[in-house]
């Protein structure tokens, strides 16, 4: 059962060791498989294959019928929906900011500000000075107004 059963409060002991179970197994095999396919391809396989997993539990149980006709989807409950212009892929704030294509025009744009411009470096590069961290600023508010049009208008 998913993690979702602990906040509507109908799990019981088995099924959130059931749940812990499958979130150590999938840690495990995006380890194992990061080597082979890399680790963000393994952990989006494993995760897509955790939520299959959740959505079936989810639509199968009994229990809970009400909420499961308010909350259909599982992955949408969670919080990690796919990205808006990347299908199948888990949209969070890494993602977007530093990896989805759609936005590579304004992260060049930073990095030739900035010079260096990573998920790594980001909070070392924005204290460096007032004109960095203005940067890093227009870039994310840029980034997240232009989303929300496209959300708002269903462009994507």
């Amino acid at each position: 059962m998913p993690d979702e059963a602990v906040l509507v409060g109908y799990a019981d002991d088995k099924q959130l060791s059931e749940s812990h179970q499958h979130i150590a197994e999938d840690r495990k095999a995006i380890y194992q498989g990061k080597g082979e396919i890399g680790k963000e391809r393994a952990t989006l396989e494993e995760r897509t294959r955790t939520y299959r997993q959740w959505q079936e539990l989810w639509d199968q149980e009994t229990r809970g019928r009400w909420t499961a006709r308010l909350i259909p989807m599982v992955q949408l409950w969670t919080g990690s929906p796919d990205c808006t212009y990347c299908p199948a892929v888990p949209d969070d704030a890494e993602y977007t900011f530093f990896r989805c294509p759609h936005w590579e025009r304004p992260r060049l744009e930073a990095t030739r500000t900035l010079g260096v411009f990573s998920v790594d470096s980001v909070c070392q590069v924005m204290l460096e000075g007032e004109d960095n961290w203005n940067c890093v600023s227009h870039f994310v508010q840029g980034i997240l107004r232009a989303k929300k049009i496209d959300l708002d208008l269903n462009v994507v």
